[in-house]
C-alpha cells in the first residue's frame, strides 16, 4: 500500500456506490495497523492537491484511529508511525484548515495524555515556535487550540500522578509558552473588534483559565507578568462591541466576556481574602492581588452592568457573572469595603431593574406559559439568569450585612408603591409600574431575613403587606398574583413572622388564585402551599380547602411537567394525612401516572443532566403513595382498589434502568402486604422475579437486604401459600428461598449478613414445626455462618438480636430438642449457647426479655430434663441466667409499681391526647397504664418528675406503640412467668437437680422468687387486661 492507493480509497469511503463504500471501509479496518498507514494518512493531509474531501476523511480516520488505538503499553500502531505522527502533528495542525483542525485536535487529547511529556519532550517548544512565526490567522488558531488542549489536561490533578509532579510540568508549559503568548495577544489587542481577532481572544482566556484552574503557575505569580494579563483580560472584559444591538449570546465578543468573567469570579472567590488561603506559597500573590488588583476587576464589573441604563446591551449570561463577582465581593472583608461606598447604586440602578418583571418575560408568559413557568423552577437558571443573579445577591447581603445598606432599595420599594396606588385605575395607567411592583415583591422576598428578624421591619413589613401588597392577589395583572402568592409563601418560611399575626382573610384570596383563569397564577399559587403548610395555624384555616386544592393539583397535572406539584402533593400528604383518605384512591393514580411519565422521561431522553433531579422526582412519587397507604391501612377495600391501582409499577419495577427505584417499590408492597395482612395471587407471582433480581444483582449491596425484607413480608403474610406453593416453572417457594438465605448468610458485608439472620429469625417464627423437614438446613447454615464469623473475628452475630433470630425462635417456636441436637451434631452447641447467654446482659425491650426467658424454659423443660447428666454446666449457665432475669424483671415491675402513682395529672403529648379520643373503649387507668408500660420498659426502675415528663414526651414515635414483630400474637398469648413456674415445678419433680445446681450457681432465693411469681399470678388472676 502507497498513498496513492490510500488516497483512492478514503475517496470511495464516501462515494455514492454501496459496494465501492464498503469495500474502502473493509479494506481500512484491514489496515489500519499496518506499517506506513498512520503515515499515510498524515500525509495526505499535507498534500496540497488532494480534495478537502479527501482531507476531511482523512482527518476522521486520524482521530479514530488514535482515538481507539494510541496507547502507550500496546502498540497497536507500529512505532515508526508513532514517532512520526508525533514529529508532524502541531506543524500539520497548524497548515490546515479550520475545518480540518478539530478532528485532529481531539486525537491531540489522547496523544497528550498517553505521550507527554516522556516521548513528547519538544511538544511546548513546538507550540512556541508556531505561535511566534504564525503567519496567518488560521495558523494562529491551530497552535492556540492546540495549546488550549494540552492546559485543559493539567485543569484537574490526576489522581495516578504525583501531585508536585504535575504542578512542575504545568509551572515549564507556562513559562514556556505565555512569554511568546503575551507577545501575541498585544498584537491582537490592537484591532480586537475582528471577528477573527475575537475567535482567538476567546482561545487565550480559554488557556488562561485551564492555566489558573488548579492553582496560580509561578510564573505567573510575579507582580510584573500579572499585571500585563490583568491589563489584557480587563480591556477585553470592559470592551464595548462593534455595534451596540448585538444581542446574540452565541456571538464570539460575548463568548470571550463570558471566560473572562468565570476568570475573575474564580479568582475573586478564591484571591480576594488572604484569610481564606492555605497554600503558603500562595499568600504574597493573594496579598497583591487583594491589594492592587481586585478593585479594578470590581470597577469594571461595575461599569458593565451599567450598560443597559445606557442603552447598551448586556446579555444575560454576562450580567449573571458580573452580578456573581459582586455577590461574591460582599462575603470578603477586604472586598467589602472597596465594595459599601457602590451599594446604593448598584442597589437601585442594577440589581432591582432586573427584579421587574420584563418585555421578554410577558412574551414568554403569553405565548408558551409552560416554558416560562419550567424556566422559573429551573435550577440551572441559576448560572445563566440576570434575575436570580439579583435574587441571591440580595439573599446575601440580607443574610451577612445590617439592614442600614439594604435601605436604599427599601426606600425606592416604598416610592415605587405609594406612586403605584395614586395612579388612576385603569390597565392602561399602572401597567408601567406594575411590572415595577413585581420587582418590588421579588425585592421584599428576597431581604425577608433581614425584614423578618427585627421587631422594627418586622412591623413595617406587616403594614406594607396590608397596605400595598394583599390586594395583589385580585390584581388585573396575572404576573402580579402569581408574584404575590410566591412572596407570602417565601414569608411562610421563615418562623420570626406568622402569618396568623396578619387579618386571615389574605388566605381566601390565595385560595382563590388556587383557581384563577392563569395557569402561571395557578402552579405558583400551589408551590406556594408547600411552605404555607408550616405554619400550624395555616394548617387549620386551609384544612376546609383540602379536597378543592386536590383537584387544583389534580388538574395542573395534566396541563404542565413540574415536579414542585408533586412536592406540594407530598406536603399535603404528611399534613393532612387523615383528611385524605376520601382521595386516596386518585392520589395514588396522579401519582402512579407522574411516575411513568418521569420513568419514560429518563429512559427516552436520557439526558445526563436532568436525570438526577428527575430521579429524585420520581423517588418523592413513591414515597408518596407509600405515605397514603397508611392512611387507608383500615380500610380494606380502598387498600385493594389502590393495589390495582399500582399494578403498572409494579410490572415494570424489574425493567432494565429502574433499579434505583427498587428499594422504595418494595417498601410499597410490603406496605400492601402489612396492612392487608394477605400476600394474593397477583403478588406471588413476582416472588420468583425477586431471586432473579438477586441474582442480577449479586455483586452489589444495594437491593439485597431489601429483597430480604420483602420476602419477610411474603413468609409472615402468607405462610400457607409459602409453605405449599410453587412457582409456574415447578420450582416450590421454599427452596428458592432456603438457596438466598444460605446466600446472604456467606455474605461479608454486614448489612447483607444481618438482612439473612432477620429472614431466617421470621422463617423460624412465621413457619413454627411447618419447617422441620427444612430445619437441619438453616441450622446448617447458620452453624457455618457462626464458624465463619468466629474465625474473622466479626461482631455481626455477638448480638441479641441475631441471636434471637436463631437460637430462641428455633427453641421456641420448633421442637427444642431437634434444634438442641442439629447444634450438637454440627459441634456448635456450648459456643452458641454461651454467646446466646452473654447476649443476655443487654435486654433492651419487655419483648426481649419476654422471648428469652420463653426460650429457655422450653429449653429447660424439653431438654435439660433428659440430657442434664451430659451438660449439666451448661444447663446451670442457663438455668442460673433465666432465674436471674426473672429476678430481675420482678424487682423492676415493684419499682416501676412505687413509681406508678407520679404519671397523675402530668399533660400527654398533643398527638397521643388526639389518637387516643379515637379510641373510646379504652379508659384512663388504660392509658396511663400504657404511657407507664413504655417508661418501664424503656427506663426500668423510678423516675423523678422530670424524668418522667421527658420521656412522655419522646416515647410516641417509639416502635413500642407498635407490634413489633408478626408473632405478637403468640407472645401475648403466654404469660413467660407462670410458663416459668408451671416448667419448675413440673422439672422439680423430674429432675429435682436441675434447679438444685441452679441455686447453688446463684444469688438468687429461689422460694422467694417462686412466691413473688406465685403472687403475681394471683394479681393477675385477680385483674384480668
Amino acid at each position: 500500500m502507497d498513498r496513492d492507493t490510500l488516497e483512492r480509497i478514503l475517496q470511495g469511503t464516501f462515494s455514492a456506490e454501496s459496494d465501492v463504500r464498503k469495500y474502502s471501509e473493509k479494506f481500512i479496518e484491514e489496515h489500519k495497523y499496518s506499517n506506513g498507514f498512520l503515515s499515510y494518512l498524515l500525509q495526505v493531509l499535507q498534500e496540497e492537491t488532494v480534495s478537502l474531501e479527501v482531507k476531511l476523511a482523512a482527518a476522521v480516520q486520524v482521530k479514530n484511529l488514535i482515538k481507539s488505538s494510541w496507547k502507550r503499553e500496546d502498540l497497536c500502531i507500529p512505532l515508526q508511525d508513532q514517532q512520526y505522527a508525533l514529529e508532524h502533528w502541531v506543524y500539520l495542525t497548524c497548515q490546515l484548515p479550520s475545518k480540518l483542525q478539530a478532528p485532529l485536535a481531539e486525537a491531540f487529547q489522547r496523544l497528550v495524555r498517553e505521550e507527554f511529556p516522556q516521548r513528547w519532550p519538544n511538544l511546548v517548544q513546538s507550540l512556541v515556535y508556531e505561535i511566534g512565526n504564525s503567519q496567518s490567522v488560521n495558523q494562529l488558531h491551530g497552535a492556540l487550540l492546540l495549546c488550549r488542549i494540552l492546559l485543559k489536561s493539567y485543569e484537574y490533578y490526576s489522581t495516578g500522578e504525583d501531585q508536585a509532579q504535575q504542578e512542575t510540568y504545568l509551572n515549564n508549559i507556562v513559562s514556556t509558552l505565555f512569554p511568546t503568548m503575551e507577545q501575541v495577544v498585544q498584537k491582537l489587542l490592537e484591532n480586537p473588534e475582528r471577528e477573527d481577532f475575537q475567535e482567538l481572544l476567546k482561545l487565550v482566556s480559554k488557556i488562561f483559565w485551564s492555566a489558573t484552574n488548579v492553582t496560580i503557575p509561578e510564573y505567573l505569580r510575579s507582580i510584573s507578568v500579572f499585571s500585563k494579563w490583568q491589563h489584557f483580560l480587563l480591556h477585553l472584559f470592559g470592551l464595548s462591541l462593534p455595534n451596540a444591538n448585538m444581542d446574540d449570546p452565541q456571538l464570539v465578543y460575548w463568548k470571550t466576556k463570558k471566560w473572562i468573567g468565570h476568570i475573575f469570579l474564580r479568582f475573586i472567590q478564591r484571591y480576594g481574602d488572604t484569610a481564606e488561603v492555605k497554600d503558603e506559597a500562595m499568600v504574597i500573590f493573594v496579598s497583591q492581588f487583594s491589594e492592587s488588583f481586585s478593585l479594578p476587576i470590581i470597577e469594571t464589573t461595575i461599569r458593565l452592568l451599567e450598560w443597559p441604563s445606557k442603552g447598551l446591551c448586556l446579555v444575560e449570561r454576562i450580567a449573571n457573572l458580573c452580578i456573581s463577582i459582586l455577590e461574591s465581593a460582599t462575603t470578603q472583608q477586604k472586598l467589602w469595603k472597596l465594595l459599601k461606598p457602590h451599594m446604593k447604586q448598584i442597589l437601585q440602578s442594577i440589581i432591582y431593574p432586573y427584579l421587574c418583571f420584563t418585555d421578554k418575560d410577558w412574551e414568554q408568559w403569553r405565548q408558551d406559559p409552560q416554558e416560562y413557568i419550567r424556566d422559573s423552577f429551573d435550577l440551572v437558571q441559576e448560572y445563566f439568569s440576570a434575575r436570580s443573579a439579583a435574587c441571591a445577591f440580595l439573599n446575601t447581603v440580607a443574610c451577612d450585612k445590617s439592614f442600614k445598606v439594604l435601605e436604599p432599595l427599601w426606600n425606592l420599594c416604598m416610592e415605587i408603591l405609594q406612586q403605584y396606588s395614586t395612579l388612576p385605575n385603569t390597565y392602561e395607567t399602572k401597567e408601567p409600574l406594575a411590572r415595577k411592583k413585581y420587582g418590588v415583591i421579588m425585592a421584599m422576598g428576597n431581604m425577608k431575613r433581614k425584614l423578618c428578624g427585627s421587631s422594627k421591619w418586622r412591623q413595617q413589613l406587616k403594614e406594607v403587606l396590608c397596605n400595598y401588597i394583599i390586594l395583589e392577589f385580585q390584581s388585573p395583572f396575572m404576573f402580579l398574583r402569581a408574584a404575590t402568592c410566591w412572596l407570602f409563601g417565601e414569608l411562610a418560611s421563615e418562623d420570626e413572622f406568622p402569618l396568623d399575626s396578619l387579618s386571615l382573610e389574605w388566605l381566601k384570596s390565595y385560595v382563590h388564585c388556587l383557581t384563577d383563569q392563569d395557569v402561571v397564577v395557578r402552579v405558583r399559587s400551589i408551590v406556594g402551599l408547600q411552605r404555607l403548610v408550616e405554619q400550624d395555624a395555616i394548617v387549620d384555616c386551609l384544612r376546609p380547602y383540602v379536597g378543592h386544592i386536590l383537584q387544583t393539583i389534580f388538574q395542573l397535572f395534566g396541563q404542565v411537567d413540574q415536579s414542585e406539584l408533586l412536592d406540594t402533593l407530598e406536603c399535603f400528604i404528611e399534613k393532612y394525612s387523615q383528611d385524605l383518605v376520601p382521595y386516596a384512591a386518585e392520589i395514588c393514580e396522579k401519582l402512579r401516572d407522574a411516575f411513568l411519565f418521569y420513568v419514560r422521561r429518563i429512559e427516552e431522553e436520557k439526558n445526563g443532566e436532568e436525570e438526577e433531579e428527575l430521579s429524585l422526582t420520581i423517588i418523592g412519587c413513591l414515597n408518596g403513595i407509600d405515605s397514603i397507604l397508611e392512611t387507608v391501612e383500615d380500610e380494606p377495600d380502598k387498600l385493594e382498589a389502590i393495589s390495582h391501582i399500582l399494578f403498572p409499577i409494579f410490572q415494570g419495577m424489574f425493567h432494565e434502568g429502574r433499579e434505583e427505584y427498587l428499594d422504595e417499590t418494595f417498601m410499597i408492597i410490603e406496605s400492601i402486604f402489612i396492612y392487608s395482612k394477605t400476600v394474593s395471587a397477583y403478588f406471588w407471582s413476582f416472588y420468583p422475579l425477586l431471586f432473579t433480581c438477586m441474582e442480577i444483582h449479586s455483586g452489589s449491596s444495594n437491593f439485597l437486604d431489601s429483597i430480604a425484607s420483602l420476602l419477610e413480608c411474603y413468609v409472615r403474610y402468607g405462610t400457607k401459600e409459602f409453605l405449599t406453593g410453587m412457582s409456574s416453572d415447578g420450582i416450590p417457594y421454599q427452596n428458592r428461598m432456603k438457596s438466598f438465605v444460605q446466600f446472604l448468610l456467606d455474605k461479608v458485608d454486614k448489612i447483607d449478613h444481618e438482612a439473612g439472620l432477620e429472614l431466617l429469625g421470621t422463617l423460624l417464627r412465621s413457619c413454627k414445626d411447618s419447617l422441620t423437614e427444612h430445619l437441619l438446613f438453616y441450622l446448617d447454615v447458620f452453624i457455618h455462618s457462626l464458624r465463619k464469623s468466629a474465625s474473622q473475628e466479626s461482631a455481626v452475630l455477638n448480638n441479641m438480636g441475631a441471636l434471637e433470630n436463631t437460637v430462641l425462635s428455633s427453641f421456641f417456636y420448633n421442637d427444642s430438642r431437634i434444634v438442641f441436637e442439629l447444634l450438637e451434631k454440627g459441634r456448635m452447641l456450648e459456643q452458641v449457647i454461651q454467646r446466646w447467654i452473654e447476649s443476655t446482659r443487654d435486654l433492651d425491650t419487655k419483648r426481649e426479655t419476654k422471648i428469652f426467658v420463653l426460650g429457655a424454659s422450653e429449653l429447660m423443660a424439653k431438654v435439660a430434663s433428659q440430657r442434664f447428666a451430659e451438660y449439666s454446666s451448661l444447663f446451670t449457665l442457663v438455668g442460673t441466667r433465666l432465674v436471674q432475669i426473672l429476678s430481675d424483671s420482678l424487682l423492676k415491675a415493684e419499682q416501676s409499681a412505687a413509681s406508678r402513682s407520679q404519671l397523675k395529672g402530668l399533660p400527654f403529648p398533643k398527638a397521643y391526647v388526639e389518637e387516643e379520643d379515637d379510641k373510646a373503649t379504652e379508659s384512663d387507668e388504660e392509658v396511663d397504664n400504657k404511657v407507664f408500660s413504655v417508661i418501664e420498659s424503656s427506663r426500668g426502675g423510678s423516675l423523678d418528675n422530670a424524668s418522667i415528663q421527658d420521656l412522655i414526651s419522646n416515647s410516641f414515635d417509639s416502635e413500642d406503640w407498635e407490634d413489633s414483630s408478626e408473632d405478637s400474637d403468640t407472645l401475648e398469648s403466654v404469660d413467660e412467668f407462670e410458663y416459668f413456674t408451671q416448667v419448675f415445678q413440673w422439672l422439680n419433680t423430674v429432675q429435682p437437680q436441675v434447679w438444685l445446681s441452679c441455686a447453688n450457681s446463684s444469688t438468687v432465693d429461689m422460694q422467694s422468687l417462686l412466691q413473688k411469681l406465685e403472687q403475681q399470678r394471683k394479681v393477675k388472676v385477680a385483674n384480668p387486661s
